[in-house]
């Protein structure tokens, strides 16, 4: 799309697909909310079947789907973010690519911090 420095991509490419050419393209670790933006600027505002935030979805499908290294550092703390359980009794859990997006979207605001590269 016009813009965005990535040759081919248009509303067909599979977003795992342009996640994949905007962190090779970089070169460089970046930020979730960074990369759901140059997302959005390339592949088009309305991202497919998401009915949850946007930088939720982005971190879980680089995180998930391209396995991308993730730093915590710009993260308040250096860790990753902890999400309570439903239960009180069960121990809370740190963002990984398996959690439910429930729990990722009471975190979004710290999942947005989470810098992202290509596995090497």
């Amino acid at each position: 799309m016009v813009g965005t420095g990535l040759r081919g991509v248009s509303n067909n490419t599979p977003v795992a697909e342009v996640i994949r050419l905007i962190l090779e393209s970089e070169n460089r670790p970046m930020s979730v909310m960074e990369l759901t933006e140059r997302l959005k600027d390339a592949w088009g505002r309305n991202l497919p079947c998401n009915p949850y935030d946007d930088c939720c979805i982005v971190y879980k499908i680089a995180a998930g789907v391209l396995q991308c290294e993730a730093s915590f550092e710009n993260v308040e703390g250096g860790r990753p973010p902890v999400v309570s359980r439903i239960n009180p009794d069960d121990e809370p859990v740190a963002v990984s690519p398996g959690m439910r997006f429930e729990g990722i979207n009471q975190i979004k605001d710290d999942v947005k911090n989470i810098m992202l590269t290509l596995p090497h």
